[in-house]
This record gives C-alpha cells, structure tokens and sequence, in this order.
C-alpha cells in the first residue's frame, strides 16, 4: 500500500560515549564504525561492527540500538525487535527507539503492542513527526483508518514538508476510507514536495488523473 521507509531513520541520532572504561570506549569505536559502514549501505559489515560492541560492552545502548537499525534495513525485523527491546531496557527514555519499535511490530502485525510503543514515543517527545507517521500506520493496519488520518494530520501539523505523511494519508483516504477528493489532495502535495521522479510518481498522477474533478 504505502512506500515502505526505514523506521524513523532520520530521528535516530547516534550518539557516542566521550568518556568511559575501557570496554565502552572499545564498544564507542565499533559503534562509529558500524554508522560509517551504515551508510556505505555494507550492512553485514555494519551488523558485525554493533555485534562486536555489545560483545565489548553489553550496556551500551547505541550498539543495541544500532543493530535494530540494520537488522531492520536486512529484513530481518525479529532480530531488530530483539535489539531494540534491549536498547530501551539500557534507556528507556529514547522516543526515537519507541517510534522504531513501533514500525517493527506493525510490519509483524502485533499492532496494538505497535500503538503501544509510538504512543509510548510521542509522550516521550510529543512534537516528534516520525512517530505519528508510525503510529498512523499502526492503526492503518489494525483498520483504524480514521485515527490513522489524525496521526498523519498531527505529524503534518508539526511538519508540513514531511512528505511521507502526505503520502500515507493520501492512501488511507484512497484505500482505507474510499475519499477519493481528500486523497487527491494529499497526493499533490506529496508530489509537490517530492518532485524527483520514484517509484510512487507515476501511480499517483495515475489516480490523480482518473479521480481529480
């Protein structure tokens, strides 16, 4: 239905630990080199890197939550889900790892722990967009289409160039809610927003086309 994304990728920030014993300054190195392999997209690599901080420091909660960003990005969602519980029993407080969460457990169908964990990261940090975008397609896929429309129009009332939430209301009208005007609506702005060519663009002038009156 909607152009899968990573989970709230660009609010993942990894930080590094500036001070510690030994095994976590050990553990800091391999996490810096697990985000440079990251984003060389060599995701083994980048797997083996976070596995071998944990292995240096099992408390360190950028190796934990690490590997659930890569593990996720292979596919392998149990995996990231594992890595991600595990980060936020070393820090509980992480909004960005609720809302990853979140998006890991609704691509499993376990969609009422997913509401759970995005809701979980927008107490944490209510103007946190990608969290909404999660949560709407949690409830998107428990067939709750209506609060999903309001998850997506609370991240565009927090960003209104967030064109992924654009995307995925303009969907739910289309698909979920059978609106076909405020669809329209939702994907013009979408494309607006995105008018480098992808694989969505020549789909939605297609509907655009048919239904636009």
């Amino acid at each position: 239905m909607t152009r899968q994304l990573g989970p709230a990728m660009a609010c993942l920030f990894w930080a590094v630990v500036a001070a510690a014993p030994a095994g976590a300054q050990s553990a800091s190195a391999l996490c810096k080199r697990g985000v440079s392999l990251y984003g060389q997209h060599k995701l083994r690599e980048a797997e083996a890197a976070f596995r071998a901080a944990i292995k240096a420091d099992a408390r360190s909660f950028e190796a934990h939550s690490g590997l659930g960003v890569v593990l996720y990005a292979m596919g392998k969602t149990d995996g990231a889900i594992e890595a991600w519980r595990a980060a936020l029993k070393i820090d509980p407080r992480s909004a960005s790892v609720h809302s990853n969460l979140g998006a890991a457990l609704t691509k499993k169908g376990k969609t009422a722990e997913a509401i759970a964990a995005c809701r979980q990261a927008i107490k944490l940090k209510p103007k946190f967009p990608g969290a909404y975008l999660n949560l709407g397609r949690a409830y998107y896929t428990a067939g709750r289409h209506r609060d999903a429309v309001n998850a997506y129009n609370s991240a565009i009332k927090i960003d209104a160039r967030f064109a992924d939430a654009w995307l995925n209301l303009g969907w739910t009208y289309a698909k979920g809610l059978n609106d076909s005007k405020q669809a329209v609506r939702a994907f013009k702005e979408y494309l607006r927003l995105t008018p480098e060519p992808n694989d969505c663009t020549c789909l939605l002038k297609d509907y655009i086309a048919k239904h636009d009156r």
